[in-house]
């Protein structure tokens, strides 16, 4: 398990559905591929658009990043 999912698990354990993990690499290519961010776009960029997706970014989240679970990245030549 991750820093990821370790605060996620922590996030939800402490009843807390509304929280953005805003410094988790594999969930930013993640919403930039989905939303078409550029590869540069700075931390606020996230923040702004995890905040339509209140009160439960937590969950956003880690479905974001669960949909990428075992997915081949080419670009570093290994599992997500």
């Amino acid at each position: 398990m991750g820093p990821f999912s370790a605060g996620l698990i922590l996030i939800r354990g402490a009843g807390a559905p509304d929280a953005f993990p805003g410094d988790e690499p594999r969930l930013f290519a993640t919403l930039r591929e989905v939303y078409g961010l550029p590869h540069d776009a700075p931390p606020a960029a996230y923040r702004r658009l995890a905040d339509t997706w209140r009160p439960y970014r937590s969950w956003a989240s880690f479905l974001f990043r669960a949909s990428t679970f075992g997915v081949m990245d080419d670009r570093e030549g290994a599992r997500s």
